[in-house]
């Protein structure tokens, strides 16, 4: 994952309580840990992170098997992942590989107790502004052993989970 520093540098000159609450959401959120609800474009275009790799969505991962019940994860619209850490196994497909544009993204959760339900709101985000092109609320469906979530397709390089357990 990459940071901008710069705005990090900005949101840290928080000088009251309120600030430094702000400060630590945000922090936090940035690796995956609670909500993300700030500016995601790209860092060359002024946002504060780029899209998730393998160790960020594995600390996700190990967030929910230690019990956590609010994360997020982001996307490239053309990343496929497959992923098990600590007990838990995530995927995303993207729509791309699953009839093109329109076609529909994926993502399946399970530990080993199975599929755990789970609710998101889904947002795909302009690169380049950060605005919200998409937004859903979903909440997934037993897939076999697993819970899925089923996203609409469209284009937005970014696709954005915040995630209830």
């Amino acid at each position: 994952m990459i940071l901008n520093v710069p705005a990090l540098q900005i949101l840290s000159s928080a000088e009251n309580e309120s600030n430094a609450q702000t400060l630590y959401e945000f922090g936090t959120a940035v690796l995956g840990f609670g909500h993300f609800v700030w500016d995601d474009r790209a860092p060359n275009f002024g946002g504060v992170r780029m899209t998730m790799e393998d160790a960020d969505l594995r600390l996700v991962l190990l967030y929910l098997s230690s019990g956590w019940k609010k994360v997020n994860m982001k996307f490239l619209f053309s990343q496929n992942w497959e992923i098990e850490e600590a007990g838990w196994k995530l995927q995303f497909k993207n729509s791309r590989d699953n009839g093109g544009v329109d076609a529909p993204y994926y993502l399946w959760l399970s530990n080993q107790d199975g599929g755990v339900p789970f609710k998101a709101v889904v947002e795909r985000i302009h690169p380049f502004n950060g605005s919200i092109i998409n937004r859903q609320e979903l909440t997934s469906e037993a897939d076999g052993e697993r819970q899925m979530m089923k996203c609409e397709g469209g284009l937005g390089t970014f696709i954005r989970f915040n995630i209830d357990k």
